[in-house]
């Protein structure tokens, strides 16, 4: 179901995934990965940052060090409302220091650095490690 959801998700079948999502963690309320992916669906699809955060904070609660939820609390973080760039840069960094591979937390931190610091340096440096 979680695969499931993920590819609705991308495919802007909003209601469906929503609905998958929650079917996930009805079945299984700490499933982390679930939680994660609900957190970017309710975020992306229905723009409400507070569930989003809430579900975040919930899977970080259940597996403190689960990456993707940190570069998605990032995200989060910088496209609020009221974001702050530098908190995001925070999660990036956490993530970054437990997997520094991880490709998504080098392009985020590159995209910040390009689109709130207008450091194309910076950010170049973050894209070359994708």
């Amino acid at each position: 179901l979680k695969c499931q959801a993920a590819s609705i998700l991308f495919s802007q079948k909003d209601n469906e995934c929503l609905q998958l999502f929650e079917d996930v963690l009805e079945a299984d309320p700490n499933h982390v990965t679930g939680l994660c992916g609900y957190g970017v669906a309710l975020r992306a699809l229905e723009g409400d940052y507070e569930a989003s955060e809430a579900a975040y904070k919930t899977a970080l609660r259940i597996q403190p060090n689960h990456v993707p939820t940190m570069v998605n609390m990032g995200v989060l973080r910088e496209t609020k409302e009221d974001g702050s760039p530098d908190e995001a840069m925070g999660w990036h960094r956490k993530a970054l220091a437990i997997d520094p591979k991880n490709v998504r937390g080098h392009f985020e931190r590159g995209r910040i650095y390009e689109e709130a610091f207008m450091d194309l340096e910076a950010a170049e440096d973050y894209y070359l490690q994708t």
